[in-house]
């Protein structure tokens, strides 16, 4: 059981610093706008916080003495703590790939709809001496942003040091 509110734990605390991450990233001329969609953003995790913390409140409650129980045996083994950890790091690196193969195409020119193709939906979004910037944040891998022209094309872009790292 200790593991298992461990994980929980550890699981809730995520959005946080994610949440705590993307606040501190704000740049220093975003404008009001920018301020007010990353308040809202803060707010929608912190609901989302405590949202999670009564359910796993509610799973922690000893279950009542008359409530019925169903026991099922599952028909396979549950995997392994390492097991989960191996699938999970196998994921990752997949995830990682794919986030240097999408910034390996990034190039001048290309329209937004392509960016966020390849890179999807960007972490925040500011203007910066009039022009439109797209903020991407990857916590194993850095962060890196794309610059678009006033026409929506990619007029400048930095890759995450992950992907190597490019400034143009």
């Amino acid at each position: 059981m200790n593991a298992d509110v461990s994980r929980t734990n550890w699981v809730c605390a995520i959005p946080l610093i994610v949440a705590a991450t993307v606040a501190t990233a704000v740049p220093a001329r975003a404008d009001d706008a920018d301020c007010k969609a990353l308040t809202a953003q803060l707010q929608r995790l912190e609901a989302q916080i405590r949202a999670l913390d009564a359910k796993v409140s509610a799973l922690e409650q000893p279950r009542t003495a008359g409530a019925a129980t169903t026991v099922t045996t599952p028909s396979t083994p549950a995997p392994t703590t390492s097991e989960v950890a191996a699938q999970a790091a196998a994921q990752l690196r997949r995830e990682d790939a794919a986030v240097r193969d999408g910034w390996r195409q990034i190039e001048r020119g290309l329209s937004q709809d392509r960016v966020k193709q390849l890179l999807g939906a960007p972490q925040q979004t500011f203007n910066l001496s009039g022009k439109l910037v797209w903020y991407y944040y990857y916590p194993a891998d850095g962060s890196g942003s794309v610059m678009f022209d006033p026409g929506g094309r990619v007029a400048g872009f930095q890759a995450p040091p992950s992907a190597g790292f490019r400034l143009y």
